[in-house]
């Protein structure tokens, strides 16, 4: 956001047109939702396919005691962390008795969800870009004389 503030400011003394600055702005803010949104996108696959190996690990896996630890760990990442070790065996005992009705399903790279929320970043941009500080605060006129207000 700062360098979109400097960049007005820069751009307002170069008698640069109003339309300009504000499509620079807008360049920048779909710019940088693509890069946060690109970057939510990966990461939500990359869980997908975690939790993916992770039931087929469990559901493959003959020894019993080393999948319920297995569970157990991914346990601790999730509110029921807060659990007792015990309870955390119990729970763990149970998702593993019922993992054979898991299904893995369809893998996507990127799935409906995550294009929304790639979509749902880049608006967030635009909107804080766009609000902060606001294109009304520059005249169309102030800016072709190298005038500005802020």
């Amino acid at each position: 956001m700062l360098v979109i503030i400097n960049g007005y400011v820069s751009l307002s003394q170069l008698h640069t047109q109003f339309y300009y600055i504000i499509a620079v702005d807008l360049g920048a803010s779909i710019g940088w939702g693509l890069i946060d949104g690109f970057t939510y996108v990966m990461a939500e696959s990359i869980d997908r396919g975690t939790r993916a190996s992770l039931l087929r690990k469990i559901q493959s896996d003959k020894n019993l005691e080393r999948s319920i630890d297995e569970i157990v760990e991914e346990l601790d990442d999730t509110f029921l962390g807060d659990f007792s070790p015990e309870g955390k065996r119990n729970i763990a005992a149970e998702v593993l008795k019922n993992s054979s009705l898991a299904s893995i399903g369809r893998q996507r790279f990127i799935t409906r969800e995550d294009l929304a929320g790639l979509i749902s970043i880049i608006g967030i941009y635009l909107t804080a870009e766009l609000s902060f500080p606001s294109p009304t605060s520059f005249s169309p006129t102030s800016c072709s004389r190298g005038q500005y207000r802020i």
